[in-house]
């Protein structure tokens, strides 16, 4: 498998549009994202990487065209300068080169990323990591089922006229919101998570304005918004422990949900008539424990904003914190004690189970009211799979292996 490389972003260097389009034609003409969906099987419509890790074990069969590049982006292998021009094109190979994806050395590429097809779109996204555990996750740039949520939830909104992605990654909600939106405004505070959303964006032929900055300064000058989507840090981890990627991933104030809060403040001020927000997170949950969010729904309710969490299921602690101490293994070298830690903090919060939820948040109408329903359907069935399906089959909501018989939890 190729590992990460630390490419510094290039900025607004995209090349000739002609080169982008030569790219996504070479994809489409090798066959990838059939290849791909059926090597996947199931989990391609709801897990990145159980689907890329299928695709791997396959990728030696591939014939033809799509053996370059199945090669270059889903082995990490190298592939000579002939080979890729076989698979690829002058101009896309061009592309791909002066845009940091692909580095030639000593005759041959290597890529930066890899590769995945997913529904609507090709995804290029960082080398995953593999956990002692043997799990695939995200390595830097976020990639998870949570993903494949929104975009499950995001496709009934239909054509609206302003979206804003808060923390755009790989760039695949941005990807989903330039191709049913006037204007897609996508804000990052990673310089790499730009970098990589304008390389899909163009990749898939589509235009989303990015910007680099704190989504508190950049939503203060944006005006309102259609649909806004986020996924902010909510994750409990205990004091000590180094976790992937904090300031996007850990929460704050003593439930974690802090930013939360404050997402879907800024929300409320930055939504339009009959727009919508979509926010995702996890809330801790046990016995008699009161509502988190009740004082920010009373607070919404009387600017005339609904707010409606729709469940994704139960998570319960010990399994959380199984995998939640895998996916910090790596940076905690030598501590066998991580799983328990974890087991310790939620114990100490007194947290029974997590419950991982899409918040709703609809100014006003009955579009609105129809929209809602209609993401909750698409949410508790995303692509006709049950999430009791899901869950059977062994993925987990953070892109690897879970128990055949019990949900996993989110990294």
């Amino acid at each position: 498998m190729g590992e990460l490389a630390d490419v510094a972003p290039l900025g607004n260097r995209l090349g000739t549009a002609g080169g982008a389009a030569a790219v996504l034609a070479a994809l489409r003409r090798s066959g990838f994202a059939h290849w791909f969906e059926a090597s996947a099987g199931p989990a391609f419509a709801t897990d990145p990487w159980t689907s890329f890790e299928k695709a791997q074990g396959v990728a030696g069969e591939a014939g033809g065209a799509l053996r370059g590049i199945a090669e270059l982006f889903v082995r990490g292998e190298a592939v000579g300068h002939s080979e890729a021009e076989r698979a690829l094109s002058d101009a896309a190979l061009e592309w791909l080169l002066l845009n940091g994806v692909l580095t030639s050395r000593d005759g041959a590429l290597r890529s930066t990323l890899c590769l995945l097809a997913t529904p609507g779109q090709f995804l290029l996204a960082d080398w995953p990591l593999r956990t002692a555990c043997g799990r695939l996750i995200s390595q830097r740039t976020y990639l998870s089922t949570v993903s494949y949520d929104f975009a499950a939830a995001v496709a009934p909104l239909g054509r609206r006229p302003r979206g804003l992605d808060l923390g755009c990654g790989t760039g695949i909600l941005a990807n989903l919101l330039a191709g049913m939106c006037d204007e897609t405004v996508a804000v990052d505070t990673d310089p790499r998570a730009i970098w990589l959303s304008r390389v899909n964006l163009a990749v898939n032929g589509r235009h989303a304005r990015l910007v680099h900055e704190s989504w508190e300064r950049m939503t203060a000058k944006e005006g309102l918004f259609d649909v806004i989507l986020a996924n902010p840090p909510w994750r409990i981890v205990p004091a000590g422990i180094r976790y992937p990627d904090p300031q996007i991933r850990v929460g704050s104030g003593p439930d974690g949900l802090d930013a939360v809060r404050a997402v879907l403040a800024m929300s409320a001020s930055h939504l339009a008539a009959a727009g919508r927000a979509i926010i995702r997170f996890d809330m801790l949950r046990a016995p008699g424990r009161p509502d988190p969010l009740l004082l920010c729904r009373r607070s919404l309710s009387s600017r005339g904003i609904e707010l409606e969490l729709i469940s994704l299921g139960r998570v319960d602690v010990c399994d959380q914190a199984q995998i939640s101490a895998g996916a910090c293994a790596h940076l905690n070298p030598g501590r066998d004690d991580l799983a328990a830690s974890f087991i310790d903090e939620y114990s100490a919060m007194g947290v029974r189970w997590l419950e991982p939820v899409l918040c709703i948040m609809t100014r006003g109408g009955t579009e609105a009211l129809s929209s809602r329903r209609a993401i909750a359907r698409r949410a508790s069935c995303s692509s006709g799979i049950p999430r009791s399906a899901r869950w059977a089959e062994g993925g987990d909501r953070d892109g690897g292996g879970g128990t055949p018989s019990t949900p996993a939890g989110v990294l």
